[in-house]
This record gives structure tokens, sequence and C-alpha cells, in this order.
């Protein structure tokens, strides 16, 4: 029963790291709401449908049912996106000078 654990809560992790909504992952997965809501609660599903799911997410369906990803990780990585995208979002010349401070306490960090 851990790995139906673990593949409910790693679908749900990639759903929140995609910052989808409930439909908007469904039909991602091409899958109907109420079938992901069943998997979410529980991740019993069919053999068939776990397949489906992981060729759809283009993953193996082990990364699926294997360790959960941690929330503090998840967590890390969902900060990290929205860095970048702020990041993407100044202008070239805001970028480059940021990307030289960046570099300057990276420097730093190293000696």
């Amino acid at each position: 029963m851990e790995h139906c654990q673990n593949f409910a809560a790693n679908l749900n992790a990639i759903r929140r790291l995609r910052n989808l909504s409930l439909s908007e992952f469904s039909r991602e997965l091409g899958i109907p709401k109420s079938t992901l809501q069943s998997i979410l609660a529980d991740g019993n599903t069919s053999l068939h449908t776990a397949l489906y799911i992981a060729d759809s997410l283009n993953v193996p369906l082990s990364s699926l049912t294997g360790e959960m990803i941690p929330n503090r990780s998840l967590d890390s990585i969902l900060s990290l996106l929205n860095c970048l995208e702020w990041f993407n979002n100044l202008s070239d010349k805001k970028r480059k000078i940021v990307t030289f401070h960046v570099r300057a306490i990276m420097e730093e960090l190293q000696e």
C-alpha cells in the first residue's frame, strides 16, 4: 500500500509544482477529474491508468510510486521557480546587474 500512497502524494506534488487545479491537471493527464480525485484520495487505480498517467507525464511509473517527494523539497522547488519567474521578468539591464552580484557572492562563498 505504500506504493499507492506514494503515487497519490507524488501526483499531488507534481500538480502543486505546476500550479494546476484538479481540472487543469486532469485535462493535462487525459483522465476524468473524478478519476484523478479518486487516485489522489488513496492512490488506488488500475495498472493501465497508472501507466497512462506516467506516460502523460513522460516519467517512469517507478518514479511516481517510489519515494515521496518531501514537502520541504517541494517548497524549495516552488520558491526557486518563483525566483526564476521574478528574474525572467526583469529587464535585460537588471538581469545583468543581478547576475553580476550573484556571481560575486558565489565567488566570496567559494573562498
